[in-house]
């Protein structure tokens, strides 16, 4: 059997960045230290913090803070995060693994 550890980030990066290698192939663990971005940490459930701005981060940004552009406005953002739910990790980790290979 395959043991995959949680490895602490090099730098702040998004989970989606983790998420690119598992569909490449390769298993990843995350727990709340190897999480690079508070947004990765919270909708895993590892916190129930998140930035200040963070529909800004979600968009286009705004000075001092640029965006990502994975949502069309700040609005829709906000919007999109009042529904995603939160919930608590049932586990110290979560790991990623693609179930086709």
């Amino acid at each position: 059997m395959e043991h995959i550890k949680p490895k602490p980030p090099k730098s702040h990066r998004c989970v989606f960045m983790d998420i690119i290698k598992v569909l490449k192939g390769k298993p990843i663990a995350l727990d709340k230290d190897s999480i690079g971005c508070m947004g990765g940490k919270r909708y895993l459930g590892f916190s129930k913090e998140i930035m200040p701005d963070f529909e800004y981060f979600l968009s286009y940004g705004k000075e001092g803070l640029e965006g990502e552009r994975y949502k069309k406005s700040p609005e829709t953002g906000k919007e999109i995060m009042k529904r995603m739910p939160t919930f608590e990790a049932p586990a110290g980790y979560i790991v990623f693994k693609r179930i086709d290979l």
